[in-house]
C-alpha cells in the first residue's frame, strides 16, 4: 500500500505568517496545512501524518517548544522546524537537541526552509522502497 503524500503543517498564532507561507508551500505544489495554536494542530492532526511541522516557538498556550516535544514522542513521521521572531540561544539549543531539523529567525529566508523541508520529508521517504519525492 503507497504511503499518503506529506503534509507541511504551518503552527503560528500570527495570521500573516501562516498565510504567508502557506502561500510559498502551495506555489511548490506541497500538501500544507495551517494552524492557529499548538493545541489545534494537536487535536486534529492523528500521528500517523506523515510531514514537517514549521512551529512558531512563542504562541498563547502551549509554546512552540513544548509542541515540538509532543511531536516528536507522538508522531513518528513529522519532523519539525522551529521558527521565532525572537529567538534567543537557549531556545534554538533546546529545539536542536530535541531533534529540530533548523531553527529560523523571522523574517525566514525561503530558500533555507524549502532545503530544511525537503530534507525532513526526505528523511522520512527514505526509509521505504518509494523513489524520492521530487521536489
Amino acid at each position: 500500500m503507497a504511503k499518503t503524500k506529506p503534509t507541511v503543517f504551518v503552527v503560528d498564532d500570527d495570521a500573516a505568517v501562516r498565510s504567508s507561507l502557506c502561500w510559498l508551500i502551495s506555489s511548490l505544489n506541497w500538501n500544507v496545512r495551517a494552524f492557529p495554536s499548538a493545541g489545534d494542530f494537536l487535536e486534529t492532526v492523528p500521528p500517523t501524518d506523515r510531514g514537517c511541522a514549521i512551529v512558531d516557538v512563542r504562541m498563547p498556550g502551549m509554546s512552540g517548544l513544548r509542541l515540538q516535544r509532543e511531536i516528536r514522542d507522538h508522531y513518528p513521521h513529522v519532523k519539525t522546524i522551529l521558527m521565532s521572531a525572537y529567538g534567543t540561544r537557549e531556545a534554538a539549543e533546546s529545539a536542536l537537541a530535541n531533534g529540530a531539523l533548523g531553527y529560523l529567525e523571522k523574517p525566514i529566508n525561503d530558500d533555507v526552509l524549502v532545503d530544511l523541508l525537503r530534507k525532513g520529508i526526505q528523511s522520512d521517504n527514505g526509509n521505504s522502497n518509494e523513489p524520492p519525492l521530487p521536489f
